[in-house]
């Protein structure tokens, strides 16, 4: 692994980790219906790996995501965005 080491990657595992847990914690409290443990914990993975392929291929993409995710988390949160047509 050209550029990582020891430190590097476990910071990198921990941010991933991070990142996961913080979409397992959105899907209990965000839903009206909460899905069950092995649909949290998949889609909590798929979000890590997502985040983690986004990070080595191109940062920017990675950054703009997370961005993207937490505004549509939060609008989620203050009753959606209203658009009209």
């Amino acid at each position: 692994m050209d550029g990582f080491n020891a430190a590097e990657l476990a910071s990198r595992a921990i941010k991933y980790f991070l990142e996961g847990l913080a979409v397992a914690v959105a899907m209990v409290i965000i839903p009206r219906k909460v899905p069950n443990v092995e649909e949290i914990l998949t889609v909590s993975v798929v979000a890590a790996v997502v985040f983690a392929i986004l990070d080595l291929l191109s940062p920017s993409v990675g950054l703009t995501s997370r961005q993207g995710a937490g505004l549509a988390l939060g609008s989620q949160l203050a009753g959606g965005f209203g658009v009209h047509a």
